[in-house]
């Protein structure tokens, strides 16, 4: 199955700087990563995205980043999405814990000062909320896209990288007859994670098959009786 790349082509509206980086990324993701076969790109009219400043960019580059659905992501360097090395870590290291992989056409350059490691402690407090915050956002909207529900948590297999799990969890429960405990814990030794805790855990499976639903709908029926 074939994977999308993103190019995400920071500049500040000059064409020969978007041309050039539309070229420098396009030959990083196909030196890093040879299973990409659909390409995009986003335009960000500015010389650098700077995230540290704003808890409004950090989302917004969450948002576009998962609303593709992209499994690579291509920036020309560390220092364009944000001016400190460490902060630049902190949001890569969100979107690599969903399988997003982060290509930087240009290697990090230098070490992190200890005010710069201070910043980018403080801003990983706030980081993971903003990341739930965007996934969230673009669930609901996949979510309604497809019939369900505008609102609450979106279902599980609506998330950019989930689809595929989802798929190996009705496989091992359909042709391999697992259990819910015999699931999670097949799918925490393949390294698979889950969307918000760093273990499968059986009641998680119970819940994206519908049997816990199932079962509580039907205790519901059963408490309200025949004749209300």
């Amino acid at each position: 199955m074939g994977r999308t790349a993103l190019l995400w082509i920071i500049c500040g509206g000059d064409q020969e700087a978007i041309d050039r980086q539309r070229t420098l990324l396009t030959r990083a993701v196909t030196r890093t990563d040879g299973a990409v076969d659909d390409v995009r790109e986003h335009i960000a009219g500015t010389e650098s995205l700077a995230l540290e400043l704003s808890a409004e960019a950090i989302r917004n580059f969450f948002e576009v980043t998962l609303s593709v659905g992209a499994r690579v992501l291509a920036i020309e360097s560390s220092r364009r999405l944000a001016g400190e090395t460490m902060t630049a870590e902190v949001v890569v290291a969100q979107l690599e814990h969903v399988g997003v992989r982060v290509v930087f056409a240009q290697p990090p350059d230098g070490n992190a000062s200890s005010t710069e490691i201070r910043r980018a402690l403080d801003l990983a407090l706030s980081t993971e909320k903003l990341f739930r915050q965007a996934r969230i956002k673009i669930g609901r909207q996949i979510n309604a896209l497809a019939g369900g529900k505008h609102g609450g948590n979106p279902r599980y297999g609506t998330l950019p990288g989930e689809e595929s799990v989802l798929r190996r969890i009705h496989e091992l429960s359909s042709k391999d007859a697992l259990g819910y405990t015999a699931i999670a814990n097949q799918l925490n030794s393949d390294g698979v994670k889950p969307r918000n805790a760093k273990q499968w855990q059986p009641a998680v499976i119970a819940n994206i098959l519908g049997v816990r639903r199932e079962a509580q709908l039907r205790t519901a029926r059963r408490k309200k009786g025949p004749h209300n």
